[in-house]
């Protein structure tokens, strides 16, 4: 039942490609008038064959019913926008007879440039066709396409993706293309087939299991931007209001004093996480300038190199530990319904992104400015253990925060404080690039 589920949840988050038309689609005098959004087209068959085709805007449709219901004509609205599509290949026989079987994943789009015949032979009688139903529909397709030509090539020429793997691509393409033309379909681009063993079966399930949560997450990504769109964020105030963890009893004026209370909190606790995290301060200063205990010390510029490389490295470790909790997080609370956290959890995983550009930008002042004296690049690297432990304590209660997500009712106020620790902590990184203050 969870198999079923969660591939009809994944369903649902796929884009509708075409649709039958029903009488209460209809509007008007004897429900006679039809309604074509665009990015759509609509084919009306007749009994006798005859088929017209509607584009953008208002349409009247002749003959829809006869005198006791019976409809005369079956109309159907059809997607123009580019479709995206996957196929898991399964158990291919590629260099000839004595060859090896080969599994893989294949990601190709297509478009509709013959709606009535696509309508024909691929919707049929199905009322509402997405696109991972055209996927499912062309599945056998393109391992019959593929099946010959895996044959052509050694395997371990295709497994490494190099020129015979470009020659497969040229010659799948045309013939693909042919077989799409069936259904109504051309081909728009393709990618270069990922394949591998199918007798290393473990890999081979690490990497399917990889390739789908990867589709998963863009049809996801693809939803919320079409939920942001719909301007389902107006109500986001007012969501996490109705979220977070307060009295039943709380007046409408205290909801926002309560949710700046419960982000100070979490405020906090990134502080103390980062005092928890200092406990041997001087680790860059070690690092790039040694004991210092000589007379007259010298500063070394490329070890000051290597120190701010060092940092950066692990700046963009805990990032990414950051934007990975948020990401699993949104994962589970838009499959719980939880739309406007979601929402908020996606807008961080953008901010954290921009971090990362914005770390590229910055050149701290110990590399740009000769003249500092050695107090000065002292007192600079020892911000840089503050920088650290920030970005380490930001990442720890990402992760705290993303297991009690997992809880009912998980707290949005939570990710919204540490929303705010990153944009106080971006300002922080920006600042190595000053001259810093003894």
């Amino acid at each position: 039942m969870d198999i079923v589920k969660n591939f009809e949840q994944a369903r649902q988050l796929s884009p509708v490609v075409s649709r039958k038309v029903q009488a209460k689609d209809l509007s008007g005098f004897g429900k006679s008038t039809l309604e074509v959004a665009p990015n759509q087209i609509a084919v009306q068959v007749m009994r006798d064959g005859e088929k017209r085709v509607f584009k953008e805007g208002q349409h009247t449709v002749r003959n829809w019913f006869a005198r006791h219901g019976t409809p005369f004509t079956t109309i159907g609205l059809v997607s123009t926008t580019d479709v995206t599509l996957t196929t898991h290949l399964t158990s291919l026989l590629a260099g000839g007879a004595n060859g090896e079987l080969l599994d893989g994943d294949l990601r190709y789009g297509v478009a509709i440039n013959d709606a009535a015949r696509f309508l024909d032979q691929a919707a049929k009688d199905q009322p509402e066709l997405r696109a991972v139903d055209v996927s499912r529909l062309l599945e056998s397709r393109v391992q019959t396409v593929l099946t010959p030509l895996l044959r052509q090539y050694a395997v371990q020429d295709l497994i490494n993706g190099g020129a015979a793997a470009v020659k497969l691509l040229d010659a799948f393409r045309e013939a693909f293309a042919a077989a799409l033309a069936e259904f109504g379909l051309i081909l728009k681009w393709v990618q270069t087939p990922i394949l591998y063993r199918a007798a290393d079966s473990i890999q081979q399930a690490q990497r399917a299991a990889e390739m789908r949560q990867k589709l998963r997450q863009i049809e996801l990504d693809d939803k919320m931007d079409e939920l942001q769109k719909q301007n389902e964020l107006d109500d986001f105030r007012k969501q996490l209001s109705a979220d977070a963890t307060l009295a039943a009893s709380a007046k409408a004026e205290d909801v926002g004093a309560a949710l700046d209370e419960q982000v100070t909190a979490i405020a906090n606790h990134v502080v103390g996480k980062i005092e928890e995290r200092i406990k041997s301060p001087g680790y860059f200063a070690r690092l790039a300038l040694g004991n210092a205990k000589t007379a007259s010390p010298k500063i070394d510029l490329a070890k000051l190199r290597a120190a701010d490389s060092h940092l950066q490295q692990q700046v963009e470790d805990e990032l990414s530990r950051l934007y990975n909790a948020a990401r699993e997080a949104r994962s589970k609370v838009f499959a719980k319904g939880n739309t406007a956290l979601a929402i908020q959890l996606k807008e961080l995983e953008r901010k954290i992104e921009d971090m990362k550009e914005e770390m590229a930008r910055v050149q701290p002042a110990y590399l740009n400015l000769p003249d500092l004296t050695f107090a000065d690049v002292q007192h600079a690297l020892a911000n840089d253990d503050i920088v650290l432990a920030r970005a380490q304590a930001l990442a720890d209660v990402a992760q705290e925060t993303y297991a009690q997500t997992l809880t009912p009712g998980g707290d949005a106020a939570q990710w919204q404080g540490i929303e705010s620790q990153l944009a106080t902590f971006k300002h922080q990184y920006s600042a190595r690039a000053r001259v810093p203050k003894v």
